[in-house]
């Protein structure tokens, strides 16, 4: 089942719905009046959509063929210019959770990709530095600072399965990290020979 989340648009929902028709899917449209229910309560059609506006929308895809659903209706509805703010693939352990604390962790793991992301880029940006044109001091801040980076994405590349659970637990861990290797970047350009 696929469920449609904060569409208020009454022509794009007549779009979306007709659109599911024809792909045989069966879809379901809450809005903010769902945010305290269950994904469970929902996929049994217990929610409700009135038609009341949001600030965002979403598309939950669950069913053991989810990805390749997903994949082509977001590819199809894309062509049609409707798109989402968040495209969630529904896990077994969503089920017993709010669409609020859904919502609030996809949000969360977004951030936490936008900063892994951040942090890669930091250190491929030390990669055309040259050891020589800086103070040894300074220098020595930048290596363990990328050492440092380069254990932790490496441990969440060893320990993929976590990585989602990481975004929540260790958010604080990554900003430490990317503002260390920021601020020794940043250092060692301020004191360049």
């Amino acid at each position: 089942m696929i469920v449609i989340f904060g569409y208020s648009d009454k022509e794009k929902v007549t779009l979306l719905k007709d659109f599911f028709g024809r792909i045989k899917k069966e879809a379901c449209f809450v809005d903010e009046g769902a945010l305290s229910q269950t994904l469970a309560s929902i996929l049994k059609g217990e929610g409700d959509f009135n038609y009341k506006p949001s600030k965002e929308t979403a598309i939950l895809v669950s069913g053991e063929d989810r990805e390749e659903v997903a994949g082509k209706v977001l590819s199809a509805l894309s062509k049609g210019q409707i798109g989402f703010d968040h495209h969630i693939l529904v896990e077994e352990e969503m089920l017993e959770k709010s669409l609020a604390d859904i919502f609030s962790e996809h949000s969360a793991h977004r951030a936490f990709i936008k900063r892994l992301a951040y942090l890669q880029q930091l250190i491929d940006g030390t990669a055309s530095l040259k050891e020589k044109d800086y103070d040894p001091d300074d220098w020595s801040e930048l290596k363990l600072a990328v050492a440092n980076a380069n254990d932790y994405l490496d441990a969440l590349v060893n320990d993929y399965e976590d990585s989602s659970k990481l975004a929540i637990k260790d958010s604080e861990g990554l900003k430490k990290l990317v503002n260390a290797l920021r601020v020794a970047m940043k250092t060692l350009l301020e004191r360049k020979h």
